[in-house]
């Protein structure tokens, strides 16, 4: 039995909307995101006690939980809480990225495959033609969230939208 669902384009429209001195500096940037034939949307409390919980996973094959990494296109992560900042953490094979997503805030990541730096060094970025590939990328491997406050009891609620 062949599958119904076929590709399509996702629309994301990301709007600011700021006067200062009377002078509009708003903009509204679209970007279309093709070839969407999966969506993974959800919300997820995220227990401190928990520490990390991871959210998505990507690798060569599809498997319970996982998505493949090549077909990965689109993440956005909100941070439901009013009150609570939460920790959005991108891991490669061995490196991690830490983020800070405030309350009612959405962080979104727009490569998944060779979405990262690789490198346990810091970057040095040349103003030579190959800068772009002095970088070593790493594919996300897996998402994770955790909650920034310190009483260790508290929880946040975040949304989860991820598309392939």
């Amino acid at each position: 039995m062949g599958s119904a669902i076929s590709n399509v384009s996702m629309t994301v429209k990301v709007t600011e909307q700021i006067t200062l001195g009377g002078k509009d500096y708003g903009g509204t940037r679209t970007v279309a995101v093709a070839s969407v034939n999966e969506v993974m949307s959800r919300v997820v409390n995220v227990l401190q006690s928990s520490g990390w919980v991871e959210v998505l996973s990507y690798g060569a094959t599809t498997e319970k939980g996982q998505s493949i990494t090549s077909e990965g296109k689109y993440i956005r992560i909100t941070n439901l809480s009013t009150s609570f900042d939460l920790a959005l953490k991108t891991k490669a094979t061995a490196e991690c990225s830490v983020f800070t997503v405030k309350p009612g805030h959405s962080f979104i990541i727009s490569a998944i495959e060779n979405g990262m730096d690789s490198s346990t060094a810091d970057i040095t970025w040349t103003q030579s033609p190959s800068a772009v590939t002095d970088i070593s990328r790493a594919d996300i491997t897996n998402v994770y969230l955790g909650v920034l406050t310190s009483t260790g009891t508290d929880s946040i609620d975040a949304e989860v939208f991820a598309v392939s």
